[in-house]
């Protein structure tokens, strides 16, 4: 008996999974199959869509700088809840603001094909593609550090820093 995914128009805003039958039943496989939990993504969306709130509100008081980590916010809201969510995780497991730190300059030197203790610039115009490539890695980690635990990470905020 063939059977194809569908969508019934009941579902249409859940953005579930969900199979007919050929006797035309429909079967929701959200969770089971889709590996999908419509209530934890809409959980998800509360807190991603505060926190962009609560990043942008911090742009506007105290900005970086930079156009670029604006039109980041904007166009790659994404990379921001990754990074708080990844803060969260490192907490969590046990590392400091520190290490976090570390490791994401470290990741954003590697991923410019850079060894961070040798490198110099040949001239100023490398050196500020070099600032705002890093800038662009570095900062979503930095607004995480300030705004994640309000959002994503409660218990870290009580927990001691190292």
């Amino acid at each position: 008996m063939p059977t194809s995914l569908t969508q019934p128009a009941s579902a249409a805003s859940d953005y579930g999974c969900y199979m007919q039958t050929g006797s035309k039943r429909i079967l929701d496989l959200t969770r089971s199959v889709c590996g999908f939990n419509a209530q934890q993504a809409a959980k998800d969306y509360t807190k991603d869509t505060a926190y962009l709130k609560a990043v942008r509100k911090m742009l506007q008081q105290n900005p970086y700088g930079s156009s670029s980590v604006k039109n980041l916010v904007e166009a790659n809201p994404e990379v921001l809840t990754s990074a708080a969510r990844d803060y969260c995780q490192a907490r969590q497991s046990g590392k400091s603001d520190n290490e976090i730190m570390e490791t994401t300059y470290r990741n954003a030197m590697d991923s410019t094909g850079m060894a961070m203790e040798t490198y110099s610039p040949r001239n100023r115009r490398e050196a500020e593609r070099l600032q705002k490539q890093i800038e662009v890695a570095v900062i979503p980690t930095q607004l995480a550090m300030s705004l994640a635990s309000q959002h994503y990470c409660p218990q870290v905020s009580r927990r001691s820093l190292r």
